[in-house]
């Protein structure tokens, strides 16, 4: 019997940690390709990058590229002065 306790205890411990170590983790931050800018809110990019005028709903415009829905985009400045927006998408393996 006693030797029965002293093997419960490392291993209920062992689940613990096991059990509490992934309910902390974040998830991974999605990064933008090297040529790309950000990731950004809508909010930066507009901002850094003020759509021209007449524009009804730049916000929407911006997040609709938005797949992952993390409410951030990557943001290539062109030559032109306009700007390619792209979502922050993560590749995962």
């Amino acid at each position: 019997m006693k030797g029965t306790r002293a093997l419960l205890v490392p291993i209920a411990s062992t689940a613990l940690v096991m059990v509490a170590a992934p309910a902390g983790a974040k998830p991974p931050m999605a990064s933008c390709p090297p040529a790309f800018q950000g990731p950004f809110t809508a909010t930066q990019v507009i901002e850094m990058w003020p759509p021209p005028p007449g524009v009804p709903d730049p916000e929407g415009a911006i997040l609709s590229y938005d797949k992952n829905g993390d409410q951030r985009v990557c943001v290539l400045p062109l030559p032109t002065g306009a700007i390619n927006i792209i979502d922050n998408a993560a590749s995962i393996p």
